[in-house]
């Protein structure tokens, strides 16, 4: 609340908004629901303890508990938790929160109990996947981004350890012979999830993996992908899919997008050795820092600048190795760092002023 009130008393003093304003904020803030007040925490200390309580009863009487007694007691809890949480839904919404997020955890004990009493023998990304279809309705209904994060890395995890998944990255590394003509993957998915705006405590996380993906390729170094397959139809897939994704609505962002696919495209022809792969990848970088002011991502382009600095820094690193170590190449690679910061806030600073009268279209990175 002080953090609150100190911001509106600085947008006032610059002219920004009216006493009456600021006041109507504060009254607004103060009266909204904390999801992390004394009361929750106190009530969330009281409910584990019972849990904990209830959970080492359990275990120390598991081998006298009938099978019937065991499952019954698990769908009961599972329909006292849904039903519970239903029914504050409206009323308090953190509780609503804990409900949802303590019946996905229970969903995992039922799968775990029910194997157990069948002895049903299943691999455990198969037990994953099973958890991650069980967990959907949940972590969608809550609708909060933490839930999102962790559903999708343990669903893209068991996906990718299940053998269509191994299957897929091994073809991954295959297809594509430099590490940058493989970040035209990422790339790809990252702007057809750019357009889905439908549920997104599920297509956030995957969108910013996608970003993650496509920048770590970018800064590899490595040239020892083996190409022993042509990926001639995965770029046409991944080539129509930012077609489908590019739209009518926004002819600007349309031609950006088809300006990064002609840069994958020039990437794809040249040929491959340590310089031109390099090139190609700062290219793409600066093209994404480019993309990220358009999108209105300030923050993500001040992030995509920090990754192309190190990018230049670590080919300046190996390139002069130990000569660096003495005092004249220590005081050289000190101006060329300055140099490389001078360089990202003059960039910054005119990309910022370029793109200012155009407004804010969409957040890159939420």
């Amino acid at each position: 609340m002080f953090s609150v009130a100190r911001k509106t008393q600085k947008w006032v003093e610059n002219g920004l908004i009216s006493d009456e304003q600021a006041r109507r904020i504060a009254a607004f803030e103060q009266s909204r629901k904390s999801y992390l007040s004394l009361f929750s925490i106190i009530m969330f200390l009281g409910f584990l303890s019972i849990a904990l309580g209830i959970a080492a009863i359990v275990a120390s009487n598991w081998a006298n508990i009938p099978d019937a007694a065991k499952l019954s007691s698990m769908f009961v809890l599972l329909t006292a938790c849904a039903v519970g949480s239903a029914r504050v839904r409206r009323s308090h919404p953190a509780a609503f929160t804990g409900g949802m997020l303590f019946y996905a955890v229970l969903l995992f004990a039922a799968i775990g109990l029910v194997g157990q009493i069948y002895h049903i023998k299943s691999d455990t990304y198969a037990a994953f996947l099973f958890w991650s279809a069980l967990a959907f309705p949940p972590v969608l209904l809550m609708n909060k981004g933490f839930a999102g994060y962790v559903w999708d890395f343990i669903f893209v995890l068991s996906l990718s350890c299940s053998p269509w998944g191994v299957t897929f990255w091994r073809r991954v590394t295959e297809w594509f012979e430099t590490p940058v003509q493989g970040s035209f993957l990422f790339f790809a998915l990252f702007f057809v999830l750019l357009k889905i705006k439908g549920a997104r405590v599920f297509v956030a996380p995957l969108r910013a993996g996608a970003f993650a993906l496509c920048a770590g390729c970018l800064m590899c170094d490595g040239l020892n992908w083996d190409a022993g397959f042509p990926y001639a139809p995965l770029a046409v897939a991944a080539v129509f899919a930012l077609f489908v994704a590019a739209g009518k609505n926004d002819p600007a962002g349309r031609r950006l997008l088809w300006g990064g696919t002609g840069l994958y495209a020039v990437s794809f022809l040249l040929p491959v050795c340590a310089w031109t792969v390099y090139l190609s990848q700062l290219a793409v970088l600066l093209y994404f820092i480019f993309a990220a002011y358009h999108f209105g991502g300030e923050k993500t382009a001040r992030l995509l600048g920090v990754l192309t600095a190190c990018r230049i820094l670590t080919v300046w690193l190996s390139l002069f190795g130990s000569l660096l170590n003495t005092g004249a190449g220590l005081i050289v690679s000190g101006m060329f760092i300055l140099a490389i910061a001078c360089g990202c806030y003059k960039g910054d600073k005119w990309l910022k002023k370029m793109f200012a009268k155009g407004g804010v279209h969409a957040e890159i990175l939420e």
